[in-house]
């Protein structure tokens, strides 16, 4: 974990940041699994050009190589969503790779030792992309509106509690309430 201060100025939840989408800062992990994802996606569609081209039958490597372009895109499309910190790509990429770390356990289940390294690997990504600092930089930045700014009031609860004793008046032998600002608030 670290603690100094960075030259951009923050450390976020105990993870470096490196640069800001939409406001927000953007842990280095995420940025580095975004690139590998983007470099992933690259090979993958270099692999779909060349995909079957052994294979006998046209059919076999037109569908290789048209199932290796839709999984080289759709990795694309999740990588640009998580470096622009999308909270949909960051659960997409939570459900790939913990179907990921399911083939890993069943390759390891087989006997494949390569199983272990991918159910290790997805595992901890799952569980990175899973700790709250993470949940937290996918989260909408929601900015506090100033107390002089008006705030928009939705038509369903324009007329309800002192408002609604104003227009009908109040009732037999009632007082209107009264509604005060808090103390401490600025006037405008």
């Amino acid at each position: 974990m670290y603690t100094e201060a960075l030259s951009n100025g923050e450390v976020y939840g105990g993870q470096r940041t490196i640069a800001k989408a939409g406001g927000r800062k953007r842990p280095r992990g995420i940025s580095v699994l975004a690139v590998i994802n983007m470099i992933g996606a690259g090979l993958g569609f270099l692999a779909a050009f060349g995909a079957g081209a052994e294979a006998i039958d046209p059919a076999v490597a037109g569908a290789a190589g048209a199932l290796l372009a839709g999984m080289a895109a759709f990795s694309l499309v999740v990588a640009i969503g998580l470096w622009r910190l999308r909270n949909w790509a960051r659960i997409l990429a939570i459900i790939l790779y913990s179907l990921s770390a399911v083939l890993g356990l069943i390759s390891l289940a087989q006997g494949v030792g390569q199983g272990f390294f991918q159910l290790l690997i997805a595992g901890s990504l799952v569980a990175y992309l899973c700790r709250a600092p993470i949940r937290e930089a996918f989260s909408p930045a929601a900015e506090p509106l100033s107390s002089c700014e008006k705030r928009e009031t939705p038509p369903s609860r324009l007329l309800t509690g002192a408002a609604i004793a104003r227009v009908e008046g109040p009732p037999q032998g009632e007082e209107i309430p009264q509604v005060q600002g808090s103390k401490g608030e600025e006037s405008c």
